[in-house]
């Protein structure tokens, strides 16, 4: 791991730190997040899983296997089973799978804007739940709701048609737009994907460009010349 941030020329783009500022402590662990708030970011980006008995987990994988000392499937496994394992970088021996509502908690201290992933398909119902988590714990207007999976965002939507929501996809083509359009999304893309000519059209349908992950400092500063809006990394800033 990097023991700095490398900095670039970001003009009006808005920086988030993917997963915590990951290229310098464990991904979406407290410490990442914390890190996160003590930069110059504008967010701060987690992913959030379900587990068997109905908690909200921040983890990126569908299983823990390689981060940490035991293989569990996220979604088979209760809380506690995950809450005990043990990180294979950890050398203080403090961390564990943090909760959605400590991710918050950190963020709030930062007063950073929090981007969550929604990961996997959810039952509409867990959607709701989150959201409730998210509004007690934090204010909706600074957290933006991620996914690949459009009616995860569909559900976000008809929880609440104004909190702020993006689309995660590899692509950009007429039928994700049609998507953005139709429910009032913004897009987080691939930054490979990106052009001048899909940015200014994006642009011109009002839809705000978000890009993962990149980690290139040249690469960076030629997306902020183009224009996009947010630049998801792991180490930039």
């Amino acid at each position: 791991m990097q023991n700095t941030t490398v900095k670039i020329d970001k003009r009006a783009a808005l920086m988030v730190a993917h997963r915590g500022l990951s290229a310098i402590n464990t991904e979406n662990t407290l410490p990442a997040f914390e890190y996160a708030g003590t930069r110059s970011h504008y967010g701060v980006e987690c992913d959030v899983h379900i587990t068997k008995d109905g908690k909200y987990v921040i983890f990126h994988d569908d299983d823990t296997g390689r981060l940490c000392d035991k293989k569990l499937a996220i979604e088979e496994s209760a809380f506690a089973e995950l809450r005990a394992l043990k990180f294979n970088d950890d050398r203080s021996g403090n961390l564990c799978i943090p909760t959605l509502g400590e991710f918050l908690e950190i963020v709030a201290q930062s007063g950073k804007h929090a981007f969550i992933e929604l990961k996997r398909l959810m039952p509409e119902r867990n959607i709701r739940e989150i959201i409730d988590i998210c509004s007690r714990k934090y204010d909706l207007n600074n957290i933006t709701f991620i996914s690949f999976e459009l009616d995860n965002l569909v559900a976000v939507r008809r929880k609440d048609n104004s909190v702020s929501a993006m689309y995660l996809t590899c692509e950009i083509n007429d039928d994700v737009i049609n998507a953005l359009l139709a429910h009032g999304l913004g897009l987080d893309v691939y930054w490979e994907r990106l052009t001048p000519e899909n940015i200014e059209l994006l642009h011109s349908h009002g839809v705000a460009v978000n890009c993962w992950t990149c980690d290139d400092k040249t690469v960076a500063e030629r997306l902020v010349a183009l224009g996009v809006d947010y630049i998801t990394t792991d180490i930039l800033e």
